[in-house]
Parts: structure tokens; C-alpha cells; sequence
């Protein structure tokens, strides 16, 4: 038995020593030249807003979420009523990536209040978009944490390619020592094309209206997965222990889209269970044409209107303060 062990204990660790840097150089020859080309034709933003993060503490409020969030949640905005926000939603932000930032950051931004936006289509999802997002992203501080929990978010998905993915990226920047370069915000925003980064973390998309003659779309469940509500109550649980509060919200889309849900009644009562939501899809009506840029997101037009209900009903719940205008 004991030879056994051990010889298995071999062929596992010779397997890795030959398949991690043979797996990691075939991947480098593979995509070489498309990383090279794309470094700068779009923004990076879960790199520039985890790089700037820290210098951020005691703020006001914490947006956590999709892109929903960081298309919707503008810290000029918030800033005009004297209020301090940071926004970490990153594209595809499933409840699980969520918990491993909140679990990070909590304690250091040390928000009175942090609002999250929970986006159906996104609580049965596997989160591998979001956790390759943060693979491929570089940051300059705290890089063995990163490393750490980039790791826990791929072993969460049970996917083979992110986890590869995961293998491949540690390989090419800790034992190659091979980065490309990491994209920052220096002024008070970066603009490369149509978009700007915004200090605080929101992204800002030049003007544009939504084209609905595109948008054939059929009807969908709202389906609640295990894995996401686990990290949602662990999150959830986080928040109620260190007493902050926090306003789970459903930012608004257009109206084919939500209206597309067949049982978002359900959605709702189960939802609501875990504390204060407000579905802004109902609570502010908005033209699916002039306030969004496309099937999901708002333009700058919607985020204003959104940004000015949503502060107004921080202050009523009295989650921010008293409102002193």
C-alpha cells in the first residue's frame, strides 16, 4: 500500500511538472499576438478599478454587482450630494466573485451602506466569465492575495478551461515573469474609444440609443442556482455581523428583456427574503429607447435618472445618514 502511495504521489507530481509548463507555453504561442493587440483597444476595467482601489476607505457606499453596476452606479453623481462611493462590479459578476471581494475589501472601504444588484440571468451562472476577467487582469499590489483568491474563484466554477486558464496566467507572470502591461488611470478618468473610465470604478459609454429592431427575444426563467445562493447568504450574513447596511436592488433593463421572464414574480418573493429589494424596473419608468445603449444597459441618459431615485431612496431608509439638502 505504501509503495502504492508513493507512486502515485510520483506520476501526480511529475504529470504537473510536465503539464503546467507545457500547457502554459502552448498557450502563450497560441494567443501571442491576438493579447498584444488588444492590450489597449479596451478598456481593462477590473484591472484599473482594483489598482486604484486602495485608496479608497470610509466611504459612503459600496456598489457590488455586474455590469449593471458599473455601467449604472456614476460616482459624479453621487459625489454632488456629497457622498463617497466605490463601485466593484465587474462584467459578469456572479454572487460568487461577489463574496470573495466583499469578504476582501468590507473592512477596508468600510462602507455605511453598499448596494447590490443582483441581475437574473446571472444566479444560475457558473461565474467562469467573470473569474477569466479576473485571471487575465494584473495588479500591482497585493499579488499573492490575488493569486490566491483567482484560484478559489476557478476551483468554485468545477471548470476545466478556467482552471487551465488560471495554471497558465500564474505560470506566465510568477515563473516566467511575463506581464503585459497594466493599464491605469493617472487623471481623473482613461478613454480609449467610445468609453471612460471613471475614478471610483464606473464606466461611462459615449451617447447611444438603443436600436429595439435587433432584439428578437424569447422567453426565459429566472432560475436561482445553489452554488450563487450560498455566497449570497454568506455575504449577506458578512454584512448583517458587522452591522452595515445594505439594499439588494434589480437595476433596470428594457422592458423586452424583463418582460421576457415568465415567473419574476418568484424571483422577487425569494429574493426579498434576504433583506430591503427594490426593483427598479418598476419603481422608475424609463423609455427602452432614449435612456438605454443597448438590451441591458443604460446610457448616461437612464444612469441619471437611475443615480437620483436611488439616492433619494438611500436617505429614506435612512441607510446614508439624514438627507440635509
Amino acid at each position: 500500500m505504501k509503495k502504492f502511495l508513493i507512486k502515485t504521489a510520483l506520476i501526480f507530481v511529475i504529470f504537473a511538472i510536465l503539464y503546467i509548463p507545457a500547457y502554459s507555453i502552448l498557450n502563450m504561442i497560441a494567443d501571442k499576438d491576438s493579447q498584444e493587440a488588444s492590450d489597449f483597444e479596451y478598456l481593462k476595467t477590473t484591472e484599473i478599478k482594483f489598482n486604484e482601489i486602495d485608496n479608497y476607505k470610509d466611504i459612503d457606499i459600496l456598489f457590488v454587482g455586474s455590469s449593471h453596476t458599473y455601467r449604472s452606479f456614476d460616482p459624479r453623481i453621487f459625489s454632488k450630494e456629497g457622498l463617497k462611493v466605490f463601485n466593484i462590479g465587474t462584467s459578469s459578476q456572479t454572487c460568487m466573485q461577489s463574496w470573495f471581494l466583499i469578504d476582501r475589501y468590507i473592512d477596508a472601504l468600510n462602507p455605511k451602506c453598499v448596494v447590490y444588484d443582483l441581475f437574473p440571468d446571472l444566479m444560475n451562472n457558473k461565474g467562469e466569465e467573470s473569474t477569466i476577467d479576473f485571471i487575465s487582469s494584473n495588479f500591482e499590489h497585493n499579488q499573492a492575495m490575488w493569486e490566491w483568491t483567482k484560484l478559489k474563484m476557478a476551483m468554485c466554477t468545477k471548470n476545466m478551461y478556467t482552471i487551465n486558464k488560471w495554471i497558465y496566467k500564474a505560470f506566465q507572470r510568477h515563473i516566467l515573469r511575463k506581464e503585459n502591461q497594466i493599464q491605469t488611470i493617472k487623471d481623473d478618468e482613461l478613454r480609449i474609444r467610445n468609453e471612460r473610465y471613471i475614478k471610483g470604478g464606473f464606466v461611462e459609454r459615449d451617447l447611444e440609443y438603443y436600436d429595439l429592431s435587433y432584439d428578437n427575444r424569447i422567453d426565459t426563467t429566472c432560475k436561482l442556482g445553489t452554488m450563487q445562493m450560498m455566497f449570497l447568504r454568506k455575504t449577506i450574513n458578512l454584512l448583517k455581523d458587522k452591522g452595515i447596511n445594505y439594499l439588494l436592488v434589480e437595476t433596470p433593463v428594457p422592458s423586452v428583456l424583463y418582460n421576457s421572464y415568465d415567473d419574476h414574480d418568484k424571483y422577487t418573493e425569494k429574493i426579498s427574503e434576504y433583506g430591503t429589494f427594490y426593483d427598479y424596473n418598476i419603481r422608475l419608468k424609463l423609455n427602452d429607447s432614449l435612456d438605454f445603449y443597448d438590451s441591458h444597459h443604460l446610457n448616461q441618459n437612464g444612469v441619471a435618472k437611475y443615480d437620483s431615485l436611488l439616492i433619494k431612496d438611500l436617505y429614506e431608509l435612512k441607510y446614508i445618514g439624514d438627507y440635509v439638502h
